[in-house]
């Protein structure tokens, strides 16, 4: 492929490549559409209830294996990686790829950090339950 038909990177925040015009291109930018994300959302949720603060985390084809989870202070780390290689000498093929995620969130101060969360992960949602500190909770006044 020659230089001039390599795609240009985009320098901002979002995974982002401009293609060049192409033949099997030139479809979508005749309909403005020439940037073409990688991806579109973030796969991250945070959410409360009254007694606690739920963090999910969408981590597709990974493994519990492939997951690594830090809490520093209030701030969460989700990472995930996944590489696979294929050889072929018979059919001369060769295939390496890799999967990653990473994901890092300031959570709630109302989290209570002291206490190990609740994890569980199934269908490639990873969720963190951490209970709300007692003094975030909400309290019933009895009117006398």
């Amino acid at each position: 492929m020659s230089q001039k038909n390599q795609p240009e990177r985009s320098t901002s925040h979002f995974p982002v490549v401009r293609f060049p015009k192409l033949p099997f291109f030139g479809h979508f930018e005749d309909e403005g559409l020439g940037l073409l994300p990688f991806t579109s959302s973030t796969g991250l949720s945070v959410y409360q209830t009254n007694k606690s603060v739920v963090v999910e985390a969408s981590l597709p084809g990974l493994k519990n294996s492939d997951i690594e989870v830090t809490l520093d202070k209030n701030f969460l780390t989700i990472r995930g990686e996944k590489k696979e290689e294929e050889e072929n000498k018979e059919k001369q093929y060769y295939s390496k790829a890799t999967q990653s995620y990473s994901y890092s969130i300031e959570l709630p101060t109302q989290a209570d950090f002291s206490h190990e969360p609740k994890t569980t992960y199934q269908d490639g949602v990873l969720n963190i339950t951490f209970n709300k500190t007692q003094e975030s909770q909400p309290k019933r006044i009895h009117v006398k």
